[in-house]
């Protein structure tokens, strides 16, 4: 199946000019306001190799049509060359804060234009292949989220920012997996893994991070709460999506929790302290979540990474 270049520019016979261009390698797809051409790149994100993207247009000009791409991480794979009729001096300066990679100027220069377009959807290509073997790096492969080592990079770029006020990282684990496997099958036992990472992501907001770091065990980042009480309703709602899973086969988990800056500045402090929590949670009840305090010290300590079968 050919790629798709998307042409936007509410003057038709500009859309049909730049059609001609490339239609012999591309499908073209036209639109001729700002709104249409948002609405085409949702529909066809897949096969878009490139937009041509005028800069003044009714409804919703170009450079809001980059401002709603970069809300919806669109620029990031997807390349955008803007098309002006004025000097591309200041345009071009807000086109590239915006994420658009080149900027053309009417009238058209057929060769210019075709080399220029070209070049990006090369430059295109290989982004999209860097971002794919980026994610391939730093994802789990079963959920989606953060694997172990992106997880702690991310909280540790978190902590190291100085916009930072406030942090709890929560040690998660799914109580009696190995029993959960053992019972219903490991195809069950991936299902109940992939509703836990997708429950955890709907408890994050933007500034957070959600990781899978080991066989059932998670983490979450809570980045700049607003309040302990806040941050006691995120963790208490973790728990209830647990126990909401399936009313058939009532599927539980705990939870450690280090808090920043109070438990410690680093990853691997924080990480220690809610271990250390959720090993003292495990030893006197299951099903709920620990705070580190002192009294995390007073049973001798085996971590809950990777640790004891069936807990």
């Amino acid at each position: 199946m050919r790629r798709s270049i998307l042409i936007v520019d509410d003057i038709k016979q500009n859309r049909e000019t730049l059609g001609m261009m490339f239609q012999d390698t591309f499908e073209i797809l036209e639109a001729e306001n700002g709104y249409e051409a948002m609405c085409c790149m949702r529909e066809n994100r897949d096969v878009l190799a490139a937009v041509l993207l005028d800069v003044m247009m009714p409804v919703m000009d170009g450079f809001e049509v980059l401002k709603h791409m970069q809300d919806e991480a669109l620029t990031e794979a997807l390349p955008v060359v803007l098309i002006t009729a004025e000097e591309p001096g200041t345009a071009a300066r807000r086109g590239y804060a915006l994420g658009a990679l080149d900027i053309l100027t009417k009238p058209f220069d057929p060769v210019v234009i075709k080399r220029r377009v070209k070049n990006i959807i090369e430059l295109g290509s290989r982004k999209e292949e860097y971002i794919k073997l980026k994610n391939e790096a730093e994802n789990d492969a079963l959920t989606g989220i953060f694997n172990r080592k992106a997880m702690e990079d991310r909280v540790g770029e978190l902590l190291n920012n100085p916009e930072t006020r406030c942090g709890a990282l929560c040690f998660i684990d799914v109580d009696n997996f190995k029993t959960i496997n053992d019972s219903f099958g490991h195809l069950y036992g991936d299902e109940v893994l992939k509703q836990m990472a997708e429950n955890l992501k709907s408890c994050a907001l933007p500034g957070d991070a959600v990781g899978r770091i080991g066989g059932d065990e998670f983490m979450i980042f809570f980045r700049n709460y607003p309040s302990e009480e806040r941050l006691e309703q995120k963790i208490t709602g973790i728990c209830e999506n647990f126990r909401r899973y399936t009313a058939e086969r009532p599927i539980t988990g705990s939870i450690g929790v280090a808090r920043y800056p109070e438990d410690g500045d680093c990853y691997g402090v924080l990480f220690c302290k809610a271990d250390q929590a959720l090993y003292h949670l495990k030893r006197s009840g299951k099903d709920g979540y620990q705070f580190y305090n002192e009294d995390c010290t007073s049973l001798p300590f085996q971590s809950m990474l990777t640790r004891v079968k069936g807990e």
